[in-house]
């Protein structure tokens, strides 16, 4: 059985592969994806706020940057059931 550290690690390099497909290496250079967990577990089991960091870099709007890049993620694997945009606030 994997650790958390491990299987974050693995799910923050999915991201990151799926981020540059979606707005192209020269777009998000450098760019660490961090996973947390957020405060209300109805929010799911994992959260990162570097998308909405990014978005606000390029000038993009965050929710549709988000969209292309879980768009380009693989479908449910071993990592993850599903994958949901979390709405304003969270």
């Amino acid at each position: 059985m994997k650790s958390t550290s491990e299987t974050d690690t693995e799910i923050a390099a999915l991201v990151s592969e799926a981020l540059s497909k979606a707005v192209g290496t020269e777009g998000a250079p450098g760019v660490q994806i961090r996973l947390e967990e957020p405060r209300d577990r109805k929010h799911g089991d994992r959260s990162t706020p570097d998308l909405l960091a990014l978005a606000k870099k390029l000038g993009r709007n965050p929710r549709e940057l988000a969209g292309q890049v879980v768009a380009a993620l693989p479908a449910a694997n071993a990592l993850w059931n599903k994958v949901e945009i979390a709405g304003p606030g969270l």
